[in-house]
This record gives structure tokens, sequence and C-alpha cells, in this order.
């Protein structure tokens, strides 16, 4: 029942440090948003020669109550695509298929998903709050348990302060990854930082 308000396609580009399989690096990447109010891509791509392609992609459908994912790919030492069928309720990887809960959002999905959550009602989510999602990880059907831990005002490259909500996703198990997001609301809450740690110890 939480109203939603979806961010208006965008761009956005970071400065991105990376420490891949024991590489390190700093580089540009963009988040590229686009919407029509009926569908969605979202592609964040992350390549270098030293650390390979680890690109995500995000395609589906806009409702009410915000993303519904069709099928997401995450590049590692390969490609993995995950599909969403909404009318088997199943999430069908390359292994074989798991129930598909409703809501179920992906690693890139749920960035955006979070900031219509924000932009469609703020009060709803004070500092202290938690939001709770199903998740399509890389290895399988989970869950998303984001804190609202902070008001912060992190300064973007450009030196201009941003008001933000910072959201931090604690692991669940041995092969979550701990996320943290600051998402602005000068900007329908699009997140301006990212910070990803794996379980394996790579971060980004």
């Amino acid at each position: 029942d939480a109203p939603t308000a979806l961010p208006p396609a965008a761009i956005l580009n970071y400065r991105t440090q990376v420490s891949i399989g024991g590489q390190s690096a700093t580089v540009t990447t963009s988040l590229n948003w686009r919407q029509d109010g009926q569908q969605y891509e979202a592609r964040w791509p992350l390549y270098g020669p030293r650390f390979g392609d680890h690109s995500r992609r995000s395609r589906g459908l806009l409702a009410p109550q915000g993303l519904v994912p069709v099928d997401a790919t995450l590049r590692t030492s390969h490609a993995q695509t995950v599909r969403f069928d909404h009318l088997a309720q199943q999430l069908v990887y390359p292994d074989g298929p798991v129930p598909l809960r409703p809501g179920t959002q992906d690693r890139l999905s749920v960035l955006l998903h979070l900031a219509a959550l924000l932009a469609g009602d703020a009060a709803r989510y004070p500092v202290g709050s938690r939001i709770e999602l199903p998740a399509a990880h890389a290895h399988g059907a989970g869950n998303w348990r984001f804190e609202v831990e902070a008001e912060e005002r992190p300064v973007a490259p450009t030196g201009q302060e941003l008001p933000t909500l910072r959201l931090v996703h604690t692991p669940l198990d041995g092969r979550d990854a701990r996320i943290e997001l600051w998402l602005a609301r000068g900007i329908h809450y699009l997140p301006v930082r990212v910070r990803v740690a794996e379980a394996n110890g790579d971060t980004v």
C-alpha cells in the first residue's frame, strides 16, 4: 500500500573506486535510467581491463507499486540473466527456477525502487525505520532489509553538498553483500553515492 513516485529518466555520472579480485582502479561510470511511464530500463556499465566486466542491467514494467522487473543481467566472470516469470510466479535462473514473490527486485532495480518509495512519501521512512523487500540475488531468492540510518550531506565531486538519506543493507547470510546508499532529496531520491562490499571481499 506504499505510494510511489518514479524518478524521471536520468543519466548520473560517478567517480567509481573498484577493488575486484585483488585489482584496484578508479574509473568513471554512469547509471543510465530510462522510463516512459509504462516500461523501464536501467544500465550501470562497470568495466576495466584489470578487473573485467561487472556491468548490471535491469528491464521491466512500471506499476503503481513501483518497479516490476522482467529480466536482470549481472556480469562477473560470465553473464548471468535472471527472468521474472510473473505468470508462473517463478524466478528463472540458468540452473533452474525458484519461487517468485510479489515485489521482488534485483540488485539494480532496487536502487530505483527505493527512490520511488521515498519520493512517494518520505515521511513513512524516518531515520530508524526499515524497508524490507524480496530480492533476486545472484545465488537465488532472498530478502533486502534496508535500515534508514541517517540524514547526511555528502559533497559531490563538483563541491556541492547534497542532502541525502543514508540506507544500509546488512548481509543476511554468508553470500550476501553489504550495500550502503545515499539517496538525494533534490534529485527524486536517486543515488548520489553507493558503496557495495561483496562477501568475497570485492568492493565498489
